[in-house]
């Protein structure tokens, strides 16, 4: 959840957050814009809080959050807090990609 506070008028601005990995590699990305969510007005010293469910597809590793407002368009940044949190994930599964995520194998013989 990441909660933002208007210090002026903001005419339905843009949220968005971006997850990058230990090596600084953008590796989630997303925000009202793109998801096609409409967003309100916010008025002076107004609060809106926008509440983020990312699939646990990262790999084991450490991770830090930077979320941004911007324009309607997303063209003009109001505020990017960069690495504004973080998170760890240590999985069972063993994997050198980007993403781990839960998978199913099944071998058989092949009776061609």
């Amino acid at each position: 959840k990441v909660r933002y506070a208007a210090q002026k008028q903001c005419d339905k601005p843009t949220y968005g957050i971006t997850v990058t990995d230990a090596s600084g590699q953008t590796v989630f990305q997303s925000n009202t814009l793109w998801s096609q969510i409409k967003t309100e007005q916010l008025s002076a010293r107004e609060a809106i809080a926008i509440d983020w469910k990312i699939p646990n597809a990262f790999n084991s590793g450490e991770f830090t959050i930077s979320p941004a407002v911007a324009n309607y368009t997303g063209t003009v940044m109001y505020d990017w807090r960069e690495g504004l949190g973080s998170f760890k994930v240590r999985k069972s599964l063993q994997s050198s990609a980007i993403i781990n995520t839960e998978h199913s194998i099944k071998v058989s013989k092949d009776t061609k």
